[in-house]
């Protein structure tokens, strides 16, 4: 049936909506904690904690720090309790020699760890080679920064590096304390020196890793002008 002229006119078209229709960040849903996910949040917490301990004293020359030392370094490697605490909870981790000046070095367990893990990085090089080709291809513009897959290297399976060597001329050398600074900063993450650098302090290490990029881009281009 056709509509009478006045009542066609005032007929108003409303775009077709689903008034029930609800966005999914604003569905509620009830939280039910998994007992094994947490069991396996905490182990891993654990594991992080071990690993950073760990790390100090293989990065150190010969794999041996002072005891003395290493308990210092409680608040840079973050862990929850003091050093002898932690390694009381987990006495396989390292060997810690007599007094008057132990020093710590890794355990009979733990270099046999390291030797197994070392085996397993080899025997799944083809899967993690998979794994990374699967990132870069989702990834829209096929690329990524080699920063930010370092961050994730743990997730994917990458080896670390413990190796920390500073090669000088003959007859210099660093004092300990520098040579723990120099090992922290060359750690830090790379900073572009073409990135913006608004939101860096002036004095903060990441701000001066960014200058020694800036250094090493102006020398690079000042040299190719030269020839």
């Amino acid at each position: 049936m056709l509509l009478p002229a006045v009542a066609a006119s005032r007929l108003v078209l409303v775009p077709f909506r689903l008034s029930a229709a609800r966005r999914i960040s604003s569905l509620k849903v009830p939280w039910k904690r998994d007992p094994a996910l947490d069991a396996a949040i905490a182990r891993d917490r654990r594991f992080l904690q071990a690993s950073r301990l760990v790390r100090e004293v293989l990065l150190s020359p010969g794999r041996r720090l002072l005891f003395r030392y290493l308990t210092k370094r409680r608040e840079r490697i973050k862990l929850p309790v003091h050093v002898p605490t932690f390694l009381k909870r987990y006495p396989t981790l390292l060997a810690v020699s007599a007094p008057p000046e132990p020093v710590a070095s890794p355990s009979p367990h733990l270099l046999a760890f390291l030797d197994f893990a070392s085996r397993l990085y080899e025997l799944h090089a083809p899967l993690l080679a998979s794994r990374l080709a699967k990132l870069l291809m989702i990834s829209s513009t096929r690329a990524l920064p080699v920063t930010k897959i370092a961050a994730a290297k743990r997730y994917f399976g990458i080896r670390p590096r413990p190796n920390f060597t500073v090669k000088l001329p003959k007859g210099f050398y660093l004092k300990k304390e520098m040579r723990e600074w120099v090992r922290d900063w060359l750690e830090l993450p790379y900073i572009s020196p073409y990135a913006d650098a608004s939101g860096l302090h002036p004095a903060s290490p990441e701000a001066e890793k960014r200058s020694i990029g800036v250094l090493h881009e102006d020398g690079g281009t000042n040299y190719r002008e030269i020839l």
